[in-house]
């Protein structure tokens, strides 16, 4: 009974962490729904750290020697801040890195001794999408105005339509594992229909790069039954879903976005965002070479105002290198590198297909954060913690 009643307070913090978030960005900046996902995941992690009785392990925590490395890199960064009196203690942004940090060593901790989580996790977060997308759907056809491309930058639920294609990207991998592995398939594909329909009604070219790729490497390592059953549920609803999106003149938002992915203009093809990256890099390096090595301090590209509509770069190596410089961006190459590593070795070795999409859908989405801001946004970076922190604990269980 006392268990029950536990895991009915994780789904409803769960439930909260996923959905608040989304409502706060409706009319409001991601300032909002950052900081607002950034105290809901410090409440998740101290509720895992005291069910799972965390503090115990933390009493035994040796520091190794790679660890006592990352600490000193941190202290430089907080020196080169310092020095350029940089407030990073009063920037917002500083407690939403420090939530994540905080919340990828819980999730490590939990992953290898909770399975039941997993699972709760992955079935809460996809009820969330699939609530969305259904939303969005009457929405289109039964509220919208007649201009249909104005709900690019100004949709409901979300504060921009790109948003919702974070969240699609995630749906259609969590409706992927359940297909492959046989569960609720009948519902499973009704998922998928749903967000691959807001996939090309949207024209999210981000979301379906970190799809394709995702489903490029599943294509690899996956059975040929299961291949075959996948990548044919995905061709007749990819053909349905843009079938009735032109006989219903629901079009113009692919249009647009087809419009300019014919440029030959790189900076016109990409958006706008090689100018973007170019301004943000230039910036850094124009300031010296203390600004190069430690970066501007969090939210740099937003505080210095380089873009009048953007607010960060919608790349994560590039955000990562203003923010925190040469020695942030190597140490996140790092981190990034090892977990892509152990990703690929659960691709090739596991047994689990949970694991196998989970490690699929890392590398799709670092694809998607080289044109997006999955590492920006609350909603993608948590669930990039998220799989970084199972890839990492599957792969240290497995070794020892």
């Amino acid at each position: 009974m006392r268990t029950m009643t536990t895991n009915n307070l994780l789904i409803g913090l769960l439930l909260t962490l996923f959905l608040v978030p989304i409502l706060v960005s409706v009319h409001n900046y991601s300032y909002y729904a950052n900081n607002t996902a950034a105290y809901l995941q410090l409440a998740l992690c101290v509720f895992v750290f005291i069910k799972h009785r965390l503090y115990r392990e933390l009493a035994d925590i040796k520091l190794k020697r790679g660890i006592w490395a990352y600490l000193l890199v941190l202290l430089l960064i907080f020196g080169g801040w310092l020095y350029q009196y940089i407030p990073f203690q009063g920037i917002y942004r500083s407690w939403v890195y420090l939530s994540a940090i905080v919340l990828y060593l819980v999730l490590l901790a939990v992953a290898q001794r909770d399975p039941l989580f997993l699972s709760m996790f992955i079935r809460t977060k996809q009820l969330v999408i699939f609530s969305v997308g259904i939303f969005f759907i009457l929405f289109i056809y039964f509220f919208a105005e007649p201009e249909i491309i104005n709900l690019k930058n100004h949709p409901p639920v979300f504060r921009h339509l790109r948003h919702l294609n974070y969240e699609i990207f995630f749906g259609v991998l969590i409706a992927t594992l359940c297909i492959i592995s046989g569960k609720n398939r009948t519902e499973q594909t009704a998922v998928l229909f749903v967000l691959i329909f807001l996939t090309a009604w949207s024209g999210g070219r981000g979301s379906v790069l970190g799809v394709l790729v995702s489903l490029g490497l599943l294509w690899f390592f996956l059975s040929a039954a299961n291949r075959k059953q996948l990548m044919s549920r995905l061709l007749i609803l990819s053909v349905l879903s843009l079938v009735i999106i032109l006989l219903t003149n629901q079009d113009a938002i692919l249009a647009n976005t087809l419009g300019y992915s014919k440029e030959y203009d790189l900076d016109r093809f990409s958006a706008g965002r090689v100018s973007i990256w170019n301004k943000a890099i230039s910036v850094v390096l124009n300031e010296g070479i203390i600004a190069t090595l430690t970066g501007l301090g969090p939210d740099a590209f937003g505080r210095w105002g380089l873009d009048r509509v953007v607010i960060q770069p919608h790349n994560a190596f590039v955000q990562c290198f203003m923010e925190f410089g040469l020695l942030g961006l190597l140490v996140f190459i790092l981190f990034i590198t090892k977990t892509m590593i152990n990703a690929v070795h659960l691709l090739k070795n596991s047994d689990d297909q949970l694991m196998q999409v989970i490690a699929a859908s890392f590398i799709g989405g670092m694809a998607f954060s080289l044109v997006d801001g999955i590492f920006y946004h609350a909603y993608p970076l948590l669930m990039m913690i998220f799989l970084s922190a199972t890839i990492n604990a599957q792969v240290t269980a497995i070794r020892t």
